[in-house]
């Protein structure tokens, strides 16, 4: 998904005069499913590595992930107003790009922690061939 992201940012940037409606919808679908797919795992592992003390009280999880996500909508807010502001010209350029950056360092910094994102299975023996033989002893008398 992450490649698939960078796809979708990759074909907003503008690189000629030429630049359509089309174009602009069809790698929007493509960023705006990627970014939602991505969320799903993302969320998990988030999840996975938030302390128990975390989970009880007013400043819980669920506020501090609320109150990153308003934080991450502000700074987008400005960023966009920023980028308007330098000239419409070259907007898209200037919102994406450092979209595509990011997007970058999150592939490369999965890509180089993926042996320890896998999970490891060990194969614990739980068939006991003993116990099954008392238990079925133990049912019969």
């Amino acid at each position: 998904m992450l490649i698939t992201m960078l796809l979708g940012v990759t074909g907003f940037l503008v690189y000629g005069e030429h630049y359509s409606e089309t174009r602009f919808i069809m790698f929007g679908c493509v960023s705006f499913v990627a970014s939602n797919a991505l969320e799903g795992p993302t969320m998990g592992l988030l999840s996975k590595v938030i302390p128990k003390s975390l989970a009880a009280g007013v400043l819980n999880a669920g506020l501090l992930a609320t109150e990153a996500g308003t934080f991450g909508r502000v700074f987008g807010d400005f960023w966009l107003s920023n980028a308007a502001f330098l000239g419409v010209g070259e907007m898209l350029n200037k919102t994406f790009k450092p979209m595509l950056i990011s997007i970058a360092v999150m592939l490369a910094a999965v890509l180089g922690t993926w042996k320890y994102l896998q999970p490891s299975y060990t194969l614990i023996d739980d068939d006991d061939d003993d116990d099954t033989a008392s238990e079925e002893d133990g049912e019969e008398a």
